[in-house]
C-alpha cells in the first residue's frame, strides 16, 4: 500500500516545486503514483502517514517537537535531510529533533578521495546500502555530513567505503533511522542525492522509491 507524504515547506525547506532542483524527483513520484504533497502549515503535516524535512532552516518549537514525537509513536515516518558543515544552520536545526531519538548530524563533512563522480571527493559514492537496498548497488551522496548514533535502537542505512573519511573523525554514517513507537525517524546527511543533479545517478532513484515505500514494513515488525 502507498502512503501519503507530506513535503514541508513549514520551516523553509526546499520544496518540492523549485523546478530547477526537483523537477525530475516529481514528475517520478506523480509517474509511480505516489502521493506526495506539498505543506506550507505544520499542523496539516500531522495529517500524514509519511514527512519530509528537506533542509528545513527555520527552527521548530517545542510544542511541534512534541507533536513530532506523538505523531511518530502513533506510526508516521519522518525523515530529515541534511548537509555539510551545518549549512544555514540546518543540522542545529534538525538536531533539535532528532538528537532526542539517537540520531544526530554532526556539522563536518565526509569526504572521499577514492569512491567518488568524477574524481570529486565531495561527491562520495558508496556500495555500503544497509537497509532499502532493493535493486540498489551504488549511491551518489553529494555533499553529505556523517550522523551520530547514540542510542542502541539507531541503526546505520549508509555508510561510506572504507576510505571514506569525517572531518569531525566520526564514523562516516550517511543516513541512519530509529525506530519509535510504530514509526520511525530516518535522517540523512545529504539533501541533494535526489535533486536534478543526482536522481538519475547510480541507483539513487531506486533507493528513493526505497525509501518513501518500504520503511512502515520495516516498522510494522518493530527494530
Amino acid at each position: 500500500m502507498l502512503r501519503r507524504w507530506a513535503w514541508s515547506t513549514s520551516h523553509g525547506e526546499f520544496t518540492l516545486a523549485d523546478h530547477y532542483y526537483f523537477s525530475r524527483l516529481q514528475a517520478f513520484l506523480h509517474d509511480r503514483g505516489l502521493q506526495v504533497d506539498i505543506v506550507p502549515d505544520f499542523a496539516r503535516l500531522l495529517e500524514y502517514d509519511g514527512i519530509i524535512l528537506n533542509y528545513p532552516e527555520i527552527p521548530f518549537q517545542d510544542r511541534e517537537i512534541q507533536a513530532l514525537q506523538d505523531r511518530v509513536e502513533a506510526g508516521a515516518v519522518v525523515i530529515g535531510l541534511g548537509y555539510y558543515q551545518n549549512e544555514d544552520g540546518v543540522a542545529d536545526v534538525l538536531n533539535a529533533l532528532f538528537r532526542p531519538v539517537g540520531l544526530v548530524l554532526e556539522a563536518d563533512v565526509v569526504t572521499d578521495p577514492r569512491h567518488n563522480l568524477g574524481r570529486d571527493p565531495y561527491l562520495v559514492v558508496t556500495r555500503r546500502v544497509l537497509r532499502y537496498a532493493t535493486g540498489v548497488r551504488r549511491l551518489v551522496l553529494p555533499c553529505p555530513c556523517s550522523i551520530r548514533l547514540t542510542d542502541p535502537t539507531a541503526r546505520p542505512i549508509v555508510v561510506g567505503e572504507s576510505t571514506a573519511v569525517a572531518s569531525s573523525g566520526n564514523v562516516p554514517v550517511l543516513a541512519a533511522e530509529r525506530p519509535w513507537g510504530r514509526g520511525r525517524w530516518m535522517a540523512v546527511g545529504t539533501c541533494v542525492f535526489w535533486d536534478n543533479f543526482s536522481l538519475d545517478r547510480a541507483d539513487n532513484r531506486q533507493w528513493t522509491w526505497n525509501l518513501l515505500t518500504e520503511a512502515w514494513d520495516l516498522a510494522d515488525h518493530g527494530p
